[in-house]
């Protein structure tokens, strides 16, 4: 005796996006508010030179500034029926949240990636040489702290044949890879390190973008990803409900520079 078709317990996952870009951001927890303010020093200008000996240097006055994130609920509910639940060859119920769990962390990785919008830098292309130009867009406007890049598929596909014909291009690969090559895969999202420059992969940004690591743009988290049941006797069924609780903000916007 034997079935026409036997159905794997092993259950591959659905495709999605590396989900890179949230430790990127500067990070700050839970207040009791929905809105937190980024707080920025303004730039007084610099000093009075050659002042003349028994005269009164001008009052300087001083000033901050701020960029706001306001936090939103996001999430997805789903419905896992008692009968599935009777049929299914695994726990129905524990495997759902997990997908639910993960387009919690998709959307946030989207919502970040759109905030790249705001840069107030523009790559020349999203190509090496553009990938260069985002770095003097930075350089120029006094950038300091840690260059980072999160970049597309297509654009690495492009920067991936400049890398590979390039002589004087430094490239430290990803760790967790050691053999692999410059004209390799990388499977978990770290590309590596382009010219000083740690670079991401993710096919879930809205444009390409280098900026400074948690300084340019910043997170306000109410919530991370929370996952919770409710049984429904009228299904009967069980609601599983992922939910999160951010908002995003660009604080430096010359600190950015991005391209499609």
């Amino acid at each position: 005796m034997y079935f026409a078709a036997w159905v794997g317990d092993a259950i591959l996952d659905e495709m999605r996006g590396f989900n890179v870009i949230k430790p990127l951001f500067r990070h700050e927890g839970r207040h009791p508010s929905l809105v937190h303010n980024f707080p920025i020093q303004d730039d007084p200008g610099i000093a009075t030179s050659n002042q003349t000996e028994g005269t009164a240097f001008t009052e300087t006055v001083l000033a901050t500034s701020s960029q706001t994130a306001t936090a939103l609920l996001n999430g997805q509910v789903a419905t896992v029926t008692d009968v599935l639940d009777a049929v299914s060859m695994v726990d129905a119920v524990s495997h759902f949240a997990q997908v639910l769990g993960r387009s919690c962390a998709e959307e946030v990785t989207y919502t970040c990636g759109a905030a790249f919008a705001s840069s107030t830098g523009a790559w020349s292309a999203a190509t090496l040489a553009g990938f260069y130009n985002a770095m003097a867009d930075l350089e120029a406007a006094d950038a300091t702290g840690q260059f980072v890049a999160v970049v597309l598929p297509a654009a690495l596909a492009t920067m991936r044949t400049d890398l590979t014909t390039a002589t004087t291009v430094s490239f430290a690969g990803n760790p967790a890879n050691p053999t692999l090559g410059l004209a390799s895969n990388f499977p978990n999202g770290y590309v590596g390190n382009i010219a000083g420059v740690d670079t991401y992969l993710t096919s879930l940004a809205g444009t390409n973008a280098m900026f400074v690591k948690n300084v340019s743009f910043g997170f306000y988290e109410v919530w991370d990803t929370r996952i919770e049941t409710h049984r429904d006797t009228f299904q009967p069924g069980t609601q599983i409900a992922a939910t999160t609780c951010y908002g995003v903000a660009c604080i430096r916007a010359a600190w950015s520079s991005d391209v499609a």
